[in-house]
């Protein structure tokens, strides 16, 4: 059965998007609640759908869909065209939203060329199980494209497009990071189970399927079918499935109440795959955020730490949080924010950095030990940055949403400028400065709340960048947004604005028409800063924009973590990149797109921050 069994599978993963089903006997509809729609209403729906909710507080269809049914795309519009929805759901995660910018025919010709190479890019930088179950389901994509002639996700497309043409409608995506779903599913099999999953998986030879197949997986008793069948084979599938259905279904019930809840006289359109219907009807109106919040956790115990460097006393780490942080449970967290409006969130907080070829390094090197050069042209796929760097307006949102500590709040201290700290309290830390930059004192609970120690607050500079935060402090906040660190390449390609051979983000001259262009250092490093450019420490990230991108801060203001490493020989120290207000001429000439710095991963200081990435 082994054979069958990974055909199935297959079939499974790819057109119930990993979905199998849910028993039919536990489904439990709420009070108000109509099942398939009334013979009163006017909506005219496909077999496929569900008129979940239809009272006075509004009107919810669930359509169930097959990812490569052409069937689907249309019962897409159907719907549309009778609920006139305000809202609109579907089962993405920003981590897929490209999916809903996908040219059909540009995939279709590059699924006949889908090769290694592609593969090898598409699942840089995951562990090597997550890398081949994604592998795996990007080769699966690629051969059912070549066999039916259709691009996956044509229904999230359709109702993103239909979502375009009423006013006033806004889509959200109501699943949570898909990275987040790989990594729980593994993480739940034992080393055998582990070792099986695999076996069946890469032993796979799936026969050709046509569309008369394909629409068999509409029916949700030919899909519980297979499931059984799978499961009867490799029971350490139910533990996958559990993740994959279950879990989800949960989050995207969850997500579809909060997406009623947040539309005014809501008319709700939720677009799934069909192995989610009967989860999404089990489980809508009841889920609360405190049942959703456990399922957003990715428990790491291969994950190390690097307490051993630039830290003396890792035994500070804190224990009273919710959820701790990420090191002091040698986990990883992270939460999906359920609702988002994919056109606001991208153009209100992102850039559009094109795909092409882009300068990065220097042959005019300032600082030889930096590694600076030489200038080369990478080529970059397209890429989305922020705007601004992330403010602490953005980072309160993070923490006060999950309980999050970050690694300054752990260790119980950071490192302060010498300008931010009286005279008394110098004194009594006069033992704990840098030994070669004895203007940072490392004080006692400063954090990225306490700027400057326990008696400061950022109360009054929620607009500036967030600082204290180390590299996984600034990973753990991307990874709850559904966004990512930017390498080093893409934060240079950026940096320069489209240009080649420029010093600074706007150009060749620091001060052009004698005006400030950066919040860097003016006056003697350390000791006095004349704030000729307005600001002796951050400045909000809203000001100092700088290059044709639109990007603000690109140099200056703080420092930026990257998700790119130093070198091989060190993984814990990460790149950082673009100076910060301390930076001078004459001191650390970092202000430039060249410039590169870096740090160990649990660092954090009073100019330390970040901004985040998107994949286009």
């Amino acid at each position: 059965m082994r054979y069958q069994t990974c055909i199935t599978l297959r079939n499974l993963l790819t057109f119930t998007k990993l979905h199998g089903v849910q028993q039919n006997g536990n489904n439990r509809l709420l009070p108000g609640i109509v099942r398939k729609y009334s013979k009163t209403s006017n909506l005219n729906l496909p077999q496929s759908a569900t008129l979940l909710q239809n009272d006075s507080q509004g009107t919810v269809v669930l359509l169930g869909t097959v990812h490569f049914s052409k069937q689907s795309v249309e019962d897409v519009s159907q719907i549309v065209k009778g609920l006139d929805p305000n809202g609109i759901m579907i089962e993405l995660c920003r981590q897929r939203v490209s999916l809903l910018e996908l040219d059909d025919k540009k995939f279709l010709e590059d699924a006949k060329n889908f090769d290694a190479k592609k593969i090898r890019q598409a699942v840089k930088g995951q562990n090597f199980v997550s890398g081949m179950l994604h592998a795996m389901l990007l080769k699966t994509y690629a051969d059912i494209a070549k066999e039916l002639g259709v691009a996956p996700g044509g229904e999230f497309r359709r109702a993103y497009h239909e979502m375009k043409n009423i006013p006033g409608c806004k889509l959200f995506l109501g699943d949570r990071p898909i990275q987040i779903t790989i990594a729980r599913a593994f993480q739940s099999l034992s080393v055998i189970e582990l070792g099986q999953v695999l076996y069946h998986l890469t032993n796979a030879k799936p026969k050709p399927i046509d569309k008369q197949q394909l629409e068999k997986y509409k029916d949700r008793d030919f899909v519980h079918a297979q499931f059984e069948e799978i499961t009867r084979d490799v029971p350490a599938f139910k533990k996958i499935f559990h993740v994959f259905v279950d879990e989800r279904d949960k989050c995207l019930a969850y997500s579809l109440q909060e997406c009623v809840r947040t539309v005014e006289k809501p008319r709700v359109l939720a677009v799934v795959g069909m192995g989610h219907v009967d989860g999404i009807i089990k489980y809508y109106g009841k889920m609360k955020q405190e049942d959703i919040v456990p399922l957003l956790f990715v428990y790491n115990k291969d994950s190390d730490c690097g307490c051993n460097v630039k830290r003396e006393n890792p035994q500070h780490k804190g224990k009273d949080s919710v959820f701790g942080s990420i090191l002091d449970k040698d986990r990883c967290q992270s939460q999906f924010n359920c609702l988002d409006n994919v056109e606001q969130h991208v153009n209100n907080q992102m850039i559009l950095i094109p795909r092409g070829y882009y300068q990065v390094g220097t042959d005019d090197i300032a600082i030889e030990a930096d590694k600076e050069g030489p200038k080369h042209l990478v080529e970059l796929n397209s890429f989305y940055l922020d705007k601004y760097e992330v403010s602490n307006k953005d980072f309160y949102a993070f923490t006060k949403s999950t309980d999050y500590k970050t690694e300054a709040e752990t260790f119980g201290d950071s490192f302060v400028f010498t300008l931010f700290l009286n005279n008394t309290v110098k004194e009594k830390l006069k033992d704990f400065r840098v030994a070669q930059a004895p203007w940072w004192y490392k004080v006692s609970s400063a954090s990225w709340y306490h700027p400057f120690g326990p008696d400061s607050n950022n109360s009054d500079i929620m607009d500036h960048p967030v600082i204290h935060v180390s590299w996984n402090d600034a990973k753990a906040y991307c990874t709850w947004k559904g966004l990512r660190l930017p390498t080093e390449e893409e934060w240079e390609a950026a940096c320069r604005g489209g240009h080649r051979d420029t010093k600074y983000p706007w150009g060749d001259k620091l001060f052009p028409n004698k005006k400030h262009m950066a919040n860097i250092w003016q006056g003697t490093f350390p000791h006095y800063n004349s704030a000729k450019d307005g600001y002796i420490g951050t400045n909000p990230v809203h000001l100092f924009s700088q290059n044709d991108f639109g990007l603000h801060n690109m140099a200056g203001n703080v420092w930026e973590w990257t998700d790119s490493v130093w070198s091989k020989d060190a993984p814990l120290e990460k790149v950082k990149r673009g100076g910060s207000y301390l930076c001078h001429l004459s001191y650390c000439y970092r202000y430039r797109c060249s410039a590169r710095s870096h740090n160990t991963d649990d660092s954090s200081a009073g100019n330390l921050g970040f901004r985040c990435a998107k994949s286009a």
